[in-house]
């Protein structure tokens, strides 16, 4: 009787179906692993959490590819984020006098309405980028209608580098050039960045609230500051943001099947009054009309540079 078990062959033996055979992996003494390590089979190498970064087991979070793009994990091999390696060009201590510049700027902001009552027009602001030139574009529309009344273009050399927590001073003169540019006076201005949601509750919405001197809301894709808990699941469901200190914003959830918003007051607004504009200038998109349409206008004046036209 034929014995059972693997045909052994040329194109049958361990390494020319498997490859190269891996030795099972063996926990040094002393590390804690999980229960499912017994389970191993020497397919696969074992990991256990004191091999893993300190902030990811704090988490419950494994190696995984955002895990690999960290800038702490990627500096030993020479390869460093943008934003940390921007830190190398900024000079010694001018990091520290704009965060008294911050510090001033959100003592000075208002977190109540300041505007008048019923609002007639909004506007929305954002900045694109193409090298060392900032287009901003700042889109003028009716409320609550949303029709598109003006459109103004504004383009301005940036000097300084690229740094989390400090880009209002690498947007802000261009989203001024351009509220300025106005025909009318807008009386609420949402800004595609955050508003008090930020480490020194000077985000660019409060930073262009306070030295504009117009009420201001931040609107921003990701969050930059602040914890919240649950997330939202269900559109137009909102999770209040907040840190030891307060609250911060509203965590919102505008279309499904999308990442929610951060949604935060920046100057002359208060927070529930933040929270229901951008509720009312949800039209369909994750993003509400106003700056949705000013990111298009931004990123469409940096295209025409590129391809060699003027913005307009």
């Amino acid at each position: 009787m034929r014995p059972r078990g693997r045909r052994q062959g040329p194109l049958h033996s361990a390494r020319g179906c498997q490859g190269p055979r891996r030795e099972p992996h063996r926990t040094p003494e002393g590390r804690c692993t999980w229960p499912l390590d017994g389970l191993n089979d020497g397919r696969r190498p074992l990991r256990w959490p004191d091999s893993w970064p300190k902030g990811r087991r704090a988490q419950g979070l494994g190696h995984g590819r955002r895990d690999r793009n960290r800038p702490d994990n990627r500096a030993p091999h020479g390869q460093v984020e943008p934003e940390v390696r921007s830190r190398q060009g900024v000079p010694e201590g001018l990091l520290e006098r704009l965060e008294k510049v911050q510090l001033v700027l959100a003592s000075r902001a208002v977190l109540e309405d300041g505007f008048e009552e019923p609002i007639e027009l909004v506007a929305g602001i954002d900045v694109a980028f193409r090298g060392d030139v900032a287009y901003g574009a700042c889109v003028l529309l009716s409320y609550p209608d949303l029709r598109v009344l003006e459109v103004s273009i504004s383009e301005v050399e940036v000097r300084l580098p690229y740094v989390p927590g400090f880009l209002a001073f690498r947007e802000v003169p261009a989203m001024l050039k351009a509220l300025r540019g106005l025909g009318q006076r807008p009386d609420v201005v949402l800004v595609d960045a955050q508003g008090v949601a930020h480490p020194r509750r000077c985000g660019e919405a409060t930073h262009l609230g306070v030295v504009a001197g117009v009420p201001t809301v931040g609107v921003a894709k990701r969050r930059l500051y602040g914890r919240y808990w649950p997330e939202p699941k269900w559109p137009d469901t909102w999770t209040l943001l907040r840190d030891e200190k307060g609250p911060l914003g509203f965590v919102y959830l505008s279309k499904a099947r999308c990442r929610p918003i951060i949604i935060s007051p920046g100057h002359m607004v208060s927070f529930s009054s933040a929270l229901e504009i951008v509720r009312s200038c949800i039209r369909g998109h994750k993003l509400p009309e106003p700056t949705r349409l000013a990111h298009l206008k931004a990123s469409e004046a940096a295209r025409n540079v590129k391809s060699g036209g003027t913005p307009s």
